[in-house]
């Protein structure tokens, strides 16, 4: 199958190329940032450079098109945000494209929407509302963007009355263990990252299935999509708290807990064409951005036993010492990056998608 993976500048785009061409497709990269992970992975046929689906989104769909008629693609991969957008235009697209209905994922990447979902489905969730400046000063509130990722903008004390503008929520802050479960079809990873800063947490992740919360968290899963109807992959974010487990927010999309069954055909887990896999006791490690950490003093010494352990234990996910240039292209990635933080005032982390980000009604 001819596939066209999308938002290649994803850390975990190298593996998923990797993957897809190990089990007999070919695949072709398209994004709209000059350096990514996966757009020099030897691995693929091509990379192709286009539009940003968030600020030129007409000729984003055009260029899509375009691509898919003429390398004769077959099937469309998002990696990112960008996938809701093509989710918006489904109808116009050439060839299939694995998203689900744009209202659908609408309802889950809303959070407080999210928040909705959960409530009625009976889901234990911390309560959440649009931010009031009468809570400005109110202590045990996370606030964040009703549309955010990668924990970018998230704070415990906004300092500025323009957060209060019915596009923030505040949500209460409860106190326990992240936890993420990535879910396509009948397979179900539950992971932990290890947190050596606060600036780029998901530097590598682990497999876990403490007491049981595998199954505990499959139950909610299987809610969520038979309450919601949908039906395609999604990521979930928890917290284990004393009192039990806080499903936090949703991402209906691929997440990084794809990589953590890569040892089988990803794209037959995705397609929900194989038997589910058992992932127990994998992991994995983004070695570019982990050097990156290092380099510009992110990783704080107290964790610096455990940075080195992960480095040596875990499996890699970017570098290869047989394709080195998604490993090198991480760095110039980076760079990029930051120098869009600072050109538009935001943080690496919202740099990182600035220009895939789908806002509702932006």
């Amino acid at each position: 199958m001819k596939i066209l993976l999308t938002a290649s500048r994803a850390l975990i785009a190298p593996e998923i190329i990797r993957n897809l061409s190990k089990h007999g497709h070919s695949v072709i990269t398209a994004d709209s940032m000059r350096f990514g992970a996966g757009n020099s992975c030897n691995k693929r046929v091509k990379h192709i450079r286009v539009p940003s689906c968030r600020f030129c989104e007409k000729e984003f769909i055009r260029a899509i098109n375009g691509i898919t008629e003429k390398e004769r693609i077959s099937l469309i991969l998002p990696l990112g945000e960008e996938g809701y957008y093509l989710a918006k235009h489904k109808d116009e697209l050439l060839c299939a494209c694995f998203v689900e209905d744009i209202e659908k994922i609408e309802r889950l990447h809303n959070k407080l929407s999210f928040y909705n979902v959960c409530t009625e489905l009976g889901i234990k969730t911390p309560h959440t509302e649009i931010a009031k400046y009468t809570e400005y000063t109110e202590k045990n509130k996370i606030y964040k963007r009703i549309y955010s990722r990668c924990g970018e903008s998230t704070s415990v004390n906004p300092k500025s009355r323009d957060l209060f503008n019915g596009q923030w929520i505040a949500q209460d802050f409860i106190k326990g263990v992240p936890i993420s479960c990535f879910s396509a079809g009948e397979n179900l990873v539950i992971y932990k990252a290890k947190f050596y800063n606060k600036i780029s947490p998901f530097s590598n992740i682990y497999d876990v299935n403490e007491n049981g919360l595998k199954d505990e968290i499959r139950t909610i899963v299987n809610k969520i999509k038979s309450g919601t109807g949908y039906n395609g992959v999604m990521g979930l974010d928890f917290i284990s708290a004393d009192d039990g487990l806080y499903c936090i927010e949703c991402n209906p999309r691929i997440t990084t807990g794809l990589l953590l069954m890569r040892e089988y055909d990803l794209l037959g887990i995705l397609l929900n064409q194989t038997d589910a896999v058992d992932t127990t006791g994998k992991n994995l490690k983004f070695t570019g951005y982990m050097f990156w950490q290092l380099l510009t003093g992110e990783v704080n010494f107290k964790n610096i036993k455990d940075y080195f352990s992960a480095m040596r234990n875990f499996k890699e996910s970017v570098a290869d010492i047989r394709d080195i240039k998604p490993f090198l292209a991480s760095y110039m990635m980076n760079m990029e990056w930051m120098l869009l933080a600072l050109k538009k005032k935001i943080n690496i982390r919202e740099a990182a998608v600035y220009d895939l980000q789908y806002n509702q009604g932006e």
